[in-house]
């Protein structure tokens, strides 16, 4: 099976919205479960059950973005020239950006949407009770941390628990579900009980 291809847009952003949730999908990756694997000196069995995924960081050019905290990330292609993805990404950009949304990322988005399996967005809102909303292809959290929980569950109904699970132990990261009820982990994960 080929590798998920999955888009981050880089427009200027609230950096957590994008760095948290990668990093989710990054933890339960084939290639961090079986360097983890390595480390702790013993097989996890679940390993290839991890993502096999391909980032992809998408600017309107090269030049890098800055998100909240002078943080820049560089792209590593740009709308004109990215492959087709399964997945995108966008994180809550700036408040002058929801007014005037530059026309080569209205166009990409627009123009990519019918081919991706999957569009995710993080933005700060509270139009619902719950941590974030799932209507067909388009799964939307209400802020940075609902998001990575948001991602926790999509990568949980992919891969199983215990893929997500090794990851975000390692991160110290206790997900909630939808409601905002923590989840429960499985006990022989814990690092420490």
């Amino acid at each position: 099976m080929a590798p998920i291809q999955f888009g981050i847009l880089l427009i200027p952003f609230q950096v957590l919205d994008v760095v948290g949730p990668v990093d989710i999908l990054s933890s339960s990756s084939i290639t961090y479960l079986k360097k983890n694997q390595e480390h702790i000196g013993e097989p996890l069995e679940f390993a290839n059950r991890g993502l096999d995924i391909q980032f992809h960081y998408i600017g309107d050019t090269m030049d890098g973005i800055t998100g909240t905290a002078n943080c820049t990330i560089k792209p590593t292609t740009t709308c004109a020239t990215c492959p087709k993805l399964d997945y995108l990404l966008i994180g809550e950009p700036y408040a002058d950006l929801f007014l005037n949304v530059p026309d080569v990322f209205a166009n990409f988005i627009r123009d990519r949407v019918d081919g991706l399996q999957g569009l995710f967005t993080t933005c700060s809102v509270n139009w619902s009770s719950q941590q974030w909303a799932v209507d067909g292809k388009f799964w939307t959290a209400g802020g940075a941390i609902a998001g990575m929980d948001m991602f926790e569950n999509w990568v949980t109904e992919k891969c199983g628990q215990d893929v997500p699970e090794t990851g975000y132990l390692a991160l110290d990261f206790e997900p909630r579900d939808v409601n905002g009820k923590p989840v429960p982990l499985k006990t022989s994960l814990r690092i420490n009980n």
